[in-house]
């Protein structure tokens, strides 16, 4: 075989020092994003339960208004977000500490929620669209715009960093984050199954 064509299908090395193609590369890669979004959600979905209970236990229950009630079950169900992406959703992947991951968190949720907003405030006051089926599409429009975009941010910028770690050769293999996703990757594994 050419070495031209050996090197574009074995330019990544496994964390064993074997090499392995580009095309199981992508797959893994996939497979890990899915994984990994999948845990997202699960954790999204479990903070909007908590949400819409907390805020009912605190307005109804306690007796508190609505809006203070909407805000301590915020914080609450922030809190529940941060720690269920930090030790599941990305807990592969590094932060810096909590110094680091708590302010990027709270910045990246707070320019996500008005992004989310962002939608509806269009389809309200520039739009003028009042119907229900109008305003509920725009609330969905957000929730989906500002769901894209806190994952990646959470991915891209609380918790960027991953580890290489040499190879006996001492090349650093490509590195993707082995444990992320409730599970690790294995490389070496067959895609099979």
């Amino acid at each position: 075989m050419p070495s031209s064509t050996r090197l574009t299908s074995t330019i990544i090395r496994s964390r064993a020092g074997r090499f392995i193609g580009v095309r199981r590369a992508v797959l893994l890669l996939k497979r890990l994003l899915r994984a990994e979004f999948a845990v997202f959600g699960s954790v999204g979905a479990a903070c909007l339960i908590g949400d819409v209970v907390f805020f009912n236990v605190f307005a109804f229950q306690v007796g508190m208004t609505p809006v203070v009630a909407k805000c301590v079950s915020m914080v609450i169900t922030g809190a529940m977000a941060f720690f269920g992406h930090r030790h599941l959703t990305f807990r592969g992947r590094a932060g810096g500490g909590y110094r680091r991951e708590v302010p990027m968190f709270v910045l990246v949720t707070l320019a996500t929620v008005f992004l989310s907003l962002l939608p509806l405030y269009a389809a309200r006051h520039l739009a003028g669209f009042t119907s229900v089926l109008w305003l509920n599409i725009a609330n969905l429009v957000g929730i989906a715009l500002g769901t894209a975009v806190r994952y990646g941010a959470y991915r891209g910028l609380v918790w960027s960093r991953t580890e290489a770690v040499a190879g006996p050769d001492g090349v650093a293999p490509v590195v993707l984050p082995l444990a992320s996703a409730g599970g690790s990757v294995d490389l070496d594994r067959s895609l099979a199954g």
